[in-house]
Parts: structure tokens; C-alpha cells; sequence
């Protein structure tokens, strides 16, 4: 049975890790996309379908978001648990691709109607949430296996949180400079990003002993 690596070790180690940074990256990026959506989504919405939908109507159209993020969440999941390890980052980078794509067509769907707009902040949320939720634990204990995976945890969520409070000022002042168009693109370009640091994640556990 292998013992918690000493604090130091541990560190050293995870600065020159590069499946660590690409679980970091993936959890701030992330964060980002979901807690923007937490924020703005009803005001997007609202926006998007214009006076004749009350807030109230709109909060109820942005529940597809945690409807189908929870459902993203379990059915990642599973599918995880039934492929082989080699397969499960191509499996997560192909949602964060569709993630991204969604994000690209959310500032035209108001054209096309607004279940369509409310059809892919669902999808946003399903694309999203999935993979975002295994970061801190999943992937945690596969990077150094259960001794570390409590310190990786904690670190891993951190980073996250400072992209959270990103999430609300950052994209009003990005609003404010160029509306929902110029926000959802630069949340795609996130997204891309995230899709390509999925392709790092690890793929086995890696137990050690003291550092």
C-alpha cells in the first residue's frame, strides 16, 4: 500500500507534470464557461427573445442548462467507466469540440427561434458539465493515485474558483465592448482550447510511494 508523498515532493512533481497542467487549464476553463452561464444565461435569454418575456419566463427557459449539465454529468460518467482509458480523452474532447460549436451558434439562434436558442444552452450545459465534474475527482486520483488525490483535488478546484470570478465581471466588461456576439466567441475560443488540453489528460494511474 502505497503512503501520502511529503508536501514538497508532491509539488515538485506536479510543476513538471504535464498531465497536472492539463487538468488545471481543463478546470479553469471550464469553470469559466460554466459559471458565465450561471451568471448571464437568463440574461441572455431575456435578451434574445426580447420584452415580451418576463424574467421570470426566462429563468425558466436557462433551466435546460442544469437539466441537461446534470444529465451530461452522469452519462459521462458511465461511458467513462465502459471505454478503455486510451479512448476517454478523444471521447472528452469531442464534447468540448460540440461545446464549442454550440457556443458559435448561441448569439445567432434568436433568428431561428427561441427554442433553438434554449435547445443549445441545454447543450451547452450537457457538453460542459460532464466533463467538468470529473476533474477534481476522477482524473485527480488517476494523475497520482489516492494518496495525492485529496491535495491535486484541492488544487485543481482552486484554480477553478479563480475562474469563476472571472466569469461574472470579465464577461459584463466584454458585453459592454461588444454584446453577446464578441462573449460567446471568445467562450468558443475557450472551449477550443479546453478540447485540446482534453487530449493531454491521463490516461493511467500513477501510485507512488514517499517523495
Amino acid at each position: 500500500k502505497s503512503s501520502a508523498p511529503s508536501v514538497v515532493g508532491l509539488f515538485r512533481d506536479l510543476v513538471v507534470n504535464r498531465d497536472f497542467w492539463a487538468i488545471c487549464g481543463l478546470s479553469f476553463a471550464l469553470t469559466l464557461v460554466r459559471e458565465t452561464f450561471n451568471d448571464w444565461s437568463v440574461d441572455f435569454i431575456k435578451s434574445e427573445a426580447g420584452p415580451e418575456v418576463s424574467l421570470r419566463v426566462a429563468s425558466f427557459l436557462a433551466l435546460p442548462f442544469d437539466i441537461c449539465g446534470a444529465t451530461g454529468i452522469i452519462l459521462t460518467g458511465v461511458v467513462l467507466t465502459r471505454i478503455s482509458p486510451r479512448f476517454q480523452r478523444w471521447f472528452i474532447a469531442a464534447n468540448l469540440v460540440l461545446l464549442t460549436a454550440s457556443l458559435l451558434l448561441l448569439p445567432h439562434s434568436s433568428s431561428w427561434g427561441l427554442y433553438w436558442t434554449v435547445a443549445l444552452v441545454g447543450l451547452v450545459g450537457f457538453c460542459g458539465l460532464g466533463p467538468y465534474s470529473l476533474l477534481a475527482g476522477y482524473f485527480s486520483v488517476r494523475l497520482r493515485g489516492e494518496a495525492s488525490a485529496g491535495t491535486i483535488s484541492g488544487i485543481v478546484d482552486s484554480v477553478g474558483y479563480l475562474a469563476g470570478v472571472l466569469a461574472g465581471s470579465g464577461f459584463g466588461w466584454i458585453l459592454d465592448h461588444g454584446g453577446y456576439p464578441i462573449g460567446f466567441r471568445v467562450l468558443s475560443g475557450v472551449a477550443l482550447v479546453a478540447a485540446l488540453l482534453a487530449l493531454l489528460l491521463p490516461t493511467s494511474s500513477h501510485h507512488t510511494g514517499n517523495a
